[in-house]
């Protein structure tokens, strides 16, 4: 956690710099990592299609709870 503070006298620092200020979402990081191999998922309850219950997806992009998304990303 960071203080409000800190943070503001950061901006006034690059401001009066004249840096540049980039940002990044950690929690969505995970989300647009890609995969190198082929990894494979049961349907979610709630989400399966009837008469395709025995059907599985065929995951993209990196989830959240997979052990290669931390690499991924």
């Amino acid at each position: 956690m960071v203080q409000f503070e800190t943070v503001w006298m950061m901006l006034a620092l690059a401001v009066l710099k004249g840096w540049h200020i980039f940002t990044l979402d950690i929690k969505t990081a995970f989300l647009y990592g890609e995969l190198d191999e082929e990894h494979y998922m049961e349907q979610p309850e709630g989400f399966k299609v009837k008469g395709q219950e025995g059907k599985v997806l065929c995951l993209l992009h990196a989830i959240y709870g997979l052990k290669q998304a931390a690499l991924a990303c």
